[in-house]
């Protein structure tokens, strides 16, 4: 159910953080996706049934929406892109699949500022090609339409 599925995306969350402790990777793009995507999957500590931290993914959802905010993940080289934006675009693509509305919603706004952003990037742009668009496509298969809407707005920026 949901309840799995959020625990399988956190636990995939935690373990990118705990990579991102590593030696090799300590970049500041790198160390900006780990806070990153563990706002984006933190867990509601007053809930009962473990339901995410709507607050906290729709908080860093939000500051997801600029181009500095993209800059600071993009890092200067395609490994550094590779090692903190696409895990971050990920991460919201999973959310896009999510059942909370506000959040899809969120997630969809964010990407469409990753897109912008990363079209003026030659090291950043495979990200949207290998990546992103996949999923993307990958979605207008759904049967919900309100989560093939939130994919199709991002698809529109591409």
């Amino acid at each position: 159910g949901a309840s799995d599925r959020h625990a399988a995306l956190r636990a995939v969350a935690t373990a990118y953080v705990a990579l991102a402790s590593h030696a090799d990777l300590q970049r500041d793009c790198v160390q900006t996706a780990a806070a990153t995507v563990s706002s984006l999957f933190k867990r509601d500590e007053d809930s009962i049934d473990d339901a995410p931290d709507y607050d906290a993914s729709a908080g860093a959802c939000a500051d997801l929406t600029t181009a500095e905010a993209w800059a600071a993940l993009f890092g200067h080289e395609r490994d550094d892109a590779r090692a903190a934006a696409a895990p971050v675009v990920h991460s919201l693509c999973s959310i896009m699949r999510d059942d909370d509305a506000t959040l899809r919603d969120a997630a969809a706004r964010s990407l469409r500022s990753f897109v912008k952003a990363a079209a003026s990037m030659d090291h950043v742009r495979d990200i949207c090609r290998d990546d992103l668009v996949p999923h993307v496509l990958d979605a207008l298969a759904l049967a919900d339409d309100s989560r093939r809407r939130a994919h199709v707005s991002v698809l529109a920026v591409l």
